[in-house]
């Protein structure tokens, strides 16, 4: 199995959890930090692709979704039936808790979410806990792998 990550911060650890707790030995994970990188690697045909909705500070300066990078991504791979990952699941991975911005990604052809935890809103082990494990199910219910025995420590 061949995997994306668009994420400005997958070097910064995405891309290691990733592999770690959901890819693990199922295939290879590619990453891009930017839009132009990310244009360039949907290119190539990938089996799922995770997507950030915001690849830059200036991303965060915006007011209007549809200018986000991430959004401007979508859009792209989605344009057309005969674009190599039209048909490809793409699991958006966001720290926007604003449902409203995650329907739009929806509305738009994203097949299933998932809020990154900030260091400042953690809640609890248990909470961080069923989070990755609901991440982790709606990997699977995509049929990406077969997580087994999955043990988190916290």
């Amino acid at each position: 199995m061949k995997y994306l990550i668009i994420d400005d911060l997958a070097h910064s650890g995405w891309q290691g959890i990733l592999e770690k707790a959901i890819i693990k030995s199922e295939g290879e994970l590619d990453s891009a930090t930017n839009y132009n990188e990310a244009i360039e690697k949907i290119q190539n045909k990938y089996d799922i692709i995770f997507l950030d909705v915001r690849l830059t500070e200036e991303d965060h300066k915006i007011k209007n979704i549809y200018e986000y990078n991430g959004f401007k991504i979508l859009k792209i791979i989605k344009k057309e039936f005969k674009s190599i990952n039209f048909s490809t699941p793409i699991i958006l991975i966001t720290a926007s808790n604003k449902i409203w911005n995650i329907n739009l990604f929806i509305d738009h052809g994203v097949d299933a979410y998932y809020i990154k935890e900030h260091p400042d809103h953690y809640v609890s082990n248990e909470s961080s806990r069923e989070n990755l494990i609901n991440f982790q199910s709606k990997f699977i219910d995509l049929g990406m792998c077969q997580i087994t025995g999955v043990k988190v420590k916290l």
